[in-house]
């Protein structure tokens, strides 16, 4: 009896390694490798936090002039209001007047698209009008059209010549913004 003891005790220390102690010591194992997991994003997400207030630190030294400018050079979002605005004030200094404004969406992007999700980070649109004036001052509007913040791009252009110097032109613009 002396001897089954021992025998009894060490077949109870196995079985109980086997089916309890040994479960649990894989799961602490799992629990390691995903504790070890979380301690690196979290360190990530440290460096990332670092990163952004330095970001944030040469943002805020940026004049509000600047931003305000690059604001209206690429917006982040299509303001047709401000767009015709700009224009006609553009307009207005050459002793213009824009008329029969169109805005459409731009679907010479969509025609040539790959297929598949859409991974450009910048949409644009188009806007048509038309304006009366002598060459010399379309010309200028041309130009400070060009020279203008906001990102454009002339499309089409026709004009209709009159006798008077006083031509009809219709001009087609393309213009961006972040998505």
């Amino acid at each position: 009896m002396k001897s089954l003891i021992p025998i009894i005790l060490i077949l109870a220390s196995l079985g109980l390694f086997m089916f309890f102690t040994n479960n649990e010591y894989q799961n602490v194992k799992s629990l390691q490798i995903e504790i070890a997991s979380y301690d690196k994003a979290l360190g990530k997400s440290r460096e990332v936090l670092k990163k952004r207030g330095e970001l944030q630190a040469k943002y805020a030294q940026f004049a509000n002039s600047d931003l305000d400018a690059l604001k209206k050079l690429l917006p982040d979002h299509v303001d047709n209001v401000q767009l015709i605005l700009d224009i006609n004030g553009i307009a207005r200094k050459h002793n213009m007047a824009v008329s029969k404004i169109k805005i459409s969406e731009d679907a010479s992007g969509s025609q040539n698209a790959p297929i598949g999700p859409d991974i450009k980070t910048y949409s644009s649109i188009l806007v048509s009008f038309r304006t009366k004036s002598s060459y010399p001052d379309f010309i200028a509007f041309i130009k400070d059209l060009e020279q203008g913040l906001r990102l454009v791009d002339i499309t089409n252009l026709s004009f209709k010549e009159e006798p008077s110097d006083n031509n009809e032109y219709s001009v087609t613009i393309r213009t961006y913004w972040l998505k």
